[in-house]
């Protein structure tokens, strides 16, 4: 089995073997191609890009790779505000007072009681927003 070397944000540059990375083609927008893997150090999840030609290089070396397509939902203008921490702590509050979300898009059934979901921790909120302050979805001022 071929080792690759992949580059972990926290541990630096770690051997992997090629069963242990999963490569993600986007066959309708190329530039969106990804591949993934757990450090073997740290055991961090990483995600870095790949262009053509890491594609190639990863696929030659054995890599198992997913071809699918990014919906065109995904590939539409973001228009509007960026989300706030307030935007984020309503909708935790949303969520954690109903079973799924699907729950929250269809009406109580009147012979049933309200569903209730798990109650969020501080943790739990903390992880929530500190992935979404990762990406360029939200605002963060503190």
């Amino acid at each position: 089995m071929k080792l690759i070397r992949v580059r972990c944000p926290s541990c630096g540059d770690v051997d992997m073997s090629s069963s242990d990375i999963t490569l993600v083609v986007y066959c309708n927008v190329r530039d969106r191609s990804h591949y993934t893997f757990r450090c073997a150090v740290c055991r961090q999840s990483v995600c870095k890009p790949a262009q053509d030609d890491v594609v190639a290089a990863l696929f030659m070396a054995g890599v198992r790779c997913h071809q699918a397509e990014l919906p065109k939902e995904a590939l539409a203008p973001v228009t509007g505000p960026a989300l706030t921490t307030d935007d984020l702590l309503d909708f935790i509050f949303v969520l954690s007072a109903v079973a799924t979300p699907a729950a929250y898009c269809q009406p109580p059934a009147e012979a049933q009681e309200p569903k209730t979901g798990l109650p969020l921790t501080c943790d739990d909120l903390l992880d929530f927003v500190l992935l979404l302050s990762s990406t360029d979805l939200i605002t963060t001022t503190w």
